[in-house]
């Protein structure tokens, strides 16, 4: 473990700034401590790029937020301990985790689902249309994310379901006399 994250010299000041070039790593390397640097406005992207990691970072009160902004993988964040959606919460779309660096690590679908990412952002993702009618996502749901009535109906949407959300062409015939459908019931002109 690195003796910079257990020393308690947390006095940076001005003088110690300057003779180290405002440079993280070298301070760090004087031994002063991640929440000193901190302290004196050093972000999470500095500390990332002096080395630190996203755990040692979130032991001194980074948010996730802070971490995303300072460039930290969703590797990085996930092996801190973070959840999907939590990384959700702080800006992380579904596509940065679903394909995150070479998908070092494997997210489910249904992990995604329960992160609470909608249909369109894991359409993005390149899921199909009957892996989201799989983990539940519903026939309105997939329209709004731009489904179209062929995909749906393919993948086992019934009339019912289609009809409801203005995808079910009419199966009836045009009443001419009163300008509607037989097969719709109850339509005033």
């Amino acid at each position: 473990m690195a003796s910079y994250l257990f020393n308690n010299n947390n006095n940076i000041d001005e003088t110690i700034l300057k003779q180290c070039n405002f440079d993280a790593r070298l301070l760090l390397s004087k031994g002063y401590t991640i929440k000193s640097l901190k302290e004196c406005d050093f972000d999470s992207e500095a500390l990332r790029i002096a080395g630190c990691t996203a755990i040692q970072l979130r032991c001194n009160n980074f948010s996730l937020k802070e971490l995303r902004e300072g460039g930290y993988s969703v590797i990085d964040v996930l092996s801190a301990g973070y959840s999907i959606k939590r990384l959700k919460q702080a800006g992380y779309t579904a596509y940065d985790i679903y394909h995150n660096n070479e998908n070092e690590i494997v997210v489910s679908i249904e992990e995604l689902k329960n992160a609470k990412f909608n249909a369109s952002e894991l359409r993005a993702c390149g899921f199909s249309t009957k892996e989201l009618k799989d983990v539940g996502y519903s026939a309105l749901e997939l329209k709004n994310a731009g489904f179209t009535a062929p995909e749906l109906k393919r993948v086992g949407f019934n009339k019912t379901d289609l009809k409801q959300i203005g995808f079910w062409e009419h199966d009836g015939t045009w009443q001419n006399y009163n300008c509607y459908w037989s097969c719709c019931k109850y339509i005033l002109l």
